[in-house]
């Protein structure tokens, strides 16, 4: 179709890029934002908890069953417990909740089983010693405190105050020992005999015999059947060996189990549970940064929808233009005979062919700055209001097919507008005229 190298053919194609530069950008950074919020909220919530429906008491009941259920079923359950936690900082006394799991996130490189993790900010407000530790206040029951030191250090930074400012994390089983749940037996084993002593116990059975609960001691045997029932009835037995020194029932006490793994729908999760258990989704654990998603999906529509009609606009106006310049050779070829449907498809042709370069060269540009913020981070955010450090970017194919598919088929259903101005050009008065 002539010289496509005119000023205005250059402006279109160039409109049309950024056009499809921007929706694809916007893309990618709406869903690095879901992705970026969820995996946070993932790692310190998990998908969701189960906690009992009708007991606030600071155990589930048979928690090591209903593990065994969610792990038969591919699903991965991480039990925690949590207590109030009061301390000294440098501008006050200060009041978190610490949550004691049994695995904590593998990226924290949490190796001391004793020490609780908090985050970089928290850190920093404490006014703690040198090596680390801190005098710090537990709650043990509504009229029971316990003063503690432990180790604190600083390993996260969520830039969500919810849990930096307002979050500790430890080990489950030291958070249950300095809360002195359950019930623990401690063995010595000699060339002869087996020692042991007890703590918060009502009742031992060693090979089927009960035993005095204070301490006792056995004749030496490869290895010994035990039973212990706490003082809050919870029971666990094991076959132990003498390369067992201790068995205990904290595995009983815990305030909830959380789903660390998305293979199950929420209603299919709790169709494995029994009745008196609830499955509480992350959306409903933080419903407002899951609202602060919808909404950013909901500008992002509007933003794409605003930019792809201005490259429709861009495509038709190119179009037109591209007629009015050749109306010349438009009344040599109705003369001519040439029908007015072939003669859009000459014009249609050139305008698809017009997107579709705009369309490579875009989606090159578009991956390109993607690529480049995922390598060197050149453009950062304040992560107090965006929760973030840098604009994340995420690719999603069916995002980024949908746009392109969007680009390049609706400016050729468009494109039927401009052309049908060919229908009001007569081929002798254009002649005449030129």
């Amino acid at each position: 179709m002539g010289n496509k190298s005119t000023p205005i053919f250059k402006l279109g194609l160039a409109g049309i890029i950024i056009s499809i530069v921007i929706m694809q950008c916007t893309g990618f950074i709406i869903q690095g934002f879901k992705s970026e919020i969820t995996n946070k909220i993932a790692v310190f919530n998990g998908y969701g908890q189960i906690e009992s429906g009708i007991s606030s008491s600071p155990f589930l009941i048979a928690s090591d069953s209903i593990k065994t259920i969610l792990s038969d079923n591919n699903v991965l359950a991480n039990a925690y417990l949590t207590a109030a936690l009061t301390f000294q900082t440098k501008t006050g006394i200060k009041s978190v909740a610490i949550s004691g799991f049994e695995n904590l996130p593998f990226e924290w490189n949490a190796a001391d089983s004793n020490a609780v993790y908090v985050s970089q900010t928290l850190f920093q407000s404490m006014a703690i010693n040198a090596d680390s530790t801190a005098s710090i206040i537990l709650a043990a029951g509504s009229e029971k405190y316990k003063i503690r030191k432990l180790k604190f250090i600083p390993v996260f930074n969520s830039y969500l105050e919810e849990i930096d400012e307002k979050i500790a994390f430890c080990y489950l089983p030291k958070l249950q020992d300095v809360l002195q749940l359950g019930g623990k037996v401690n063995f010595v084993w000699t060339d002869s005999t087996i020692v042991g002593n007890t703590k918060n116990i009502a009742q031992l059975t060693l090979n089927g015999e009960i035993q005095v609960i204070k301490g006792f001691s056995i004749p030496y045997n490869d290895s010994v059947v035990v039973e212990i029932i706490d003082e809050n009835g919870i029971k666990s037995s094991a076959n132990i060996h003498s390369n067992t020194p201790t068995l205990n029932t904290h595995f009983g006490y815990v305030d909830a189990i959380r789903i660390e793994n998305n293979v199950l729908s929420p209603s299919e999760i709790e169709y494995l549970l029994p009745y008196n258990l609830l499955y509480t989704t992350s959306q409903e654990l933080y419903p407002q940064l899951f609202n602060w998603l919808k909404l950013l999906y909901t500008n992002v529509t509007v933003i794409i929808a605003l930019v792809l009609c201005i490259a429709l606009i861009n495509n038709s106006s190119v179009l037109l233009v591209l007629i009015i310049e050749k109306t010349n050779l438009i009344a040599i070829l109705k003369a001519l005979g040439t029908q007015e449907k072939d003669i859009k498809k000459v014009f249609a042709y050139t305008g698809f062919k017009l997107n579709v370069k705009a369309l490579i060269i875009g989606n090159i540009i578009s991956l390109l700055i993607a690529f480049s913020q995922w390598q060197w981070h050149w453009l950062r955010l304040n992560p107090k209001d965006y929760f973030v450090e840098e604009v994340p970017f995420s690719f999603d194919i069916s995002f980024f097919a949908g746009i392109s598919l969007a680009s390049l088929i609706l400016p050729v259903l468009i494109s039927y507008l401009p052309l049908k101005i060919l229908r009001k050009m007569n081929a002798a008065e254009l002649l005449r005229l030129n």
